[in-house]
């Protein structure tokens, strides 16, 4: 099983369990369904999780602007990303999730964002963890690290295109 964490404090705090461990998760979903991404909708339909009694909040396209995300991140416990990453170009900390109509969450907004209450999220977006000569001037940056380093204990990214 392959692994990352982009610091020891990152992985020292992931086991520090958060105080509502028992309440009753919730689970933040945004996807940006397009002809791009043709398998966002099978994801949107997996996340019915009322047969769990599982409180499931949708952003999908037009609610999911940058501030409705990370007010919703606020929220839950858990978070799937079903969107596109776009690169930074030149600078690490300028890589985010485009969401609708060519808005988009930046690194930044994520890793100023704190979530003390997060536990899992998987990032569904190509490269969400791709270690680039960007990132690691950025001092190995990338979204996945951003939602650890937020709060997330446990995330999941894709080093690859999916």
């Amino acid at each position: 099983i392959s692994s990352y964490t982009p610091s020891l404090s990152a992985l020292i705090e992931s086991h520090n369990p958060s105080a509502q461990a028992l309440d009753q998760p919730s689970l933040l979903l945004v996807a940006r369904p397009d002809v791009s991404l043709p398998g966002v909708w099978g994801e949107i339909q997996i996340q019915d999780m009322q047969s769990l009694n599982v409180p499931v909040t949708a952003l999908i396209s037009r609610p999911a602007s940058p501030g409705s995300v990370v007010e919703g991140l606020r929220d839950h416990r858990f978070a799937h990303f079903c969107v596109s990453r776009k690169s930074g170009g030149r600078h690490a900390i300028d890589a985010s999730f485009q969401l609708r109509g060519g808005e988009r969450l930046t690194l930044l907004e994520i890793v100023r964002s704190r979530l003390p209450n997060a536990e899992f999220s998987l990032l569904s977006c190509c490269h969400a963890a791709e270690i680039t000569e960007e990132s690691i001037a950025g001092k190995g940056l990338h979204l996945t690290a951003a939602m650890q380093y937020c709060g997330f204990r446990n995330v999941v990214g894709t080093l690859w295109l999916i």
